[in-house]
């Protein structure tokens, strides 16, 4: 059976990649950015392509493979995701991709989603969303974040923390500045014993979503609004209610892998957002069994595949993203090293070991480069 990967040079790409490859699938990369690749290093990789505008990435999967064999496609960026939500009509029936019928770029509206959240019975930070046309801002909530609406329309490093209006309305003239047209403003949630969660699995028309894996952040980076860099790997926390995702799920009519972030704080679980595309750290979920893109796969074609649960956490780190903030100071080195040799890694991998060598060296590469600028 074949597979076609769809992203960017991301260790969320490379871990379906390796997910499905250790199953003995054929993969196929369609790589949505030209840059030197650590990626394209995976001994899973059959064949490779660079496609960066939607239309070589459509004509590139009509490619693929032959008329009578099943595809199943697996985008891993945002960008990813819309192109083929929207190009799904255009795709021989033999592809199998998740999708949104069309609606997903709608979805990926951070406001739109916290509206299905909350008819879903979540909690949800109080939000509005700013014009930036000049017009005055009356926000009274602080501290508070701005982000990009949209996360395809933005950079993670955009969000930003407000702490009063003079703070709010220096940042948003940063925004336009950018050239945003619009930024959507959120409580800060904050409280006794608060931290993120991310919520990891899949859903197929018919059946409920499947819970694969719920991660509790211990550390991101960067250390704030960040991506998950340490943390601890649950199959159940409590907050994480499986009906209300089922519910919000049905909204959309989404069938494919999703991510959920939540905030915990106070004793209280708050929505953030809503990824309809695999989470960048699930490639971890393996570690107990759960491989989401082929469990996914199964699902859809007819297989009955039950999630693997856990009785006690499984700590882990995305040690290659983790360890910049050891180099910045954020954890002391004697403490990073005794959590780095306790922990199940996410980017090594001594059976495919290339892709990790080659993301080191092109790290090295463009941190010499930039201490010679200076």
């Amino acid at each position: 059976m074949s597979s076609i990967v769809i992203g960017n040079d991301h260790y969320n790409t490379l871990g379906i990649i390796r997910g499905l490859g250790e199953a003995g699938e054929k993969i196929y990369l369609i790589l949505t950015e030209d840059k030197k690749s650590f990626v394209i290093k995976s001994r899973y990789i059959f064949d490779f392509a660079v496609c960066c505008s939607e239309k070589e990435i459509i004509d590139m999967i009509k490619k693929i493979g032959n008329y009578e064999e099943k595809l199943f496609l697996f985008p891993t960026s945002d960008y990813a995701a819309i192109v083929i939500d929207r190009n799904l009509g255009k795709l021989n029936k033999r592809i199998y991709a998740p999708n949104a019928e069309g609606n997903l770029s709608k979805f990926q509206d951070k406001y739109c989603m916290s509206k299905f959240a909350a008819n879903a019975g979540m909690k949800v930070p109080a939000q509005m969303i700013v014009n930036l046309d000049g017009s005055p801002v009356v926000w009274k909530k602080f501290p508070a974040i701005l982000k990009p609406v949209r996360s395809l329309e933005g950079k993670k490093a955009d969000i930003k923390t407000v702490l009063d209006k003079d703070d709010l309305v220096m940042e948003l003239n940063k925004f336009h500045a950018l050239n945003y047209k619009q930024v959507l403003i959120e409580e800060f949630v904050h409280g006794k014993n608060e931290y993120m969660v991310e919520a990891m699995g899949y859903s197929v028309p018919g059946t409920p979503p499947v819970i694969c894996g719920i991660i509790k952040k211990i550390r991101e980076f960067p250390y704030i609004n960040g991506s998950t860099s340490y943390g601890l790997l649950y199959s159940e926390l409590e907050g994480v209610n499986e009906n209300s995702i089922e519910k919000i799920l049905e909204q959309c009519g989404y069938c494919g892998i999703f991510d959920i972030e939540y905030k915990f704080a106070d004793g209280k679980m708050y929505f953030i957002e809503m990824n309809f595309r695999n989470g960048a750290p699930s490639y971890i979920t393996k570690s107990i069994g759960n491989v989401i893109p082929l469990m996914w796969k199964k699902t859809m074609e007819g297989e009955v595949v039950l999630s693997k649960k856990i009785n006690q956490p499984l700590l882990f780190m995305c040690e290659h993203m983790d360890i910049l903030n050891m180099l910045k100071h954020n954890v002391i080195f004697r403490t990073w090293i005794k959590e780095f040799s306790g922990s199940v890694k996410v980017l090594w991998n001594a059976k495919d070991i290339m892709p990790t060598v080659y993301y080191y060296y092109y790290f090295s590469m463009g941190y010499l480069k930039r201490l010679i600028k200076r």
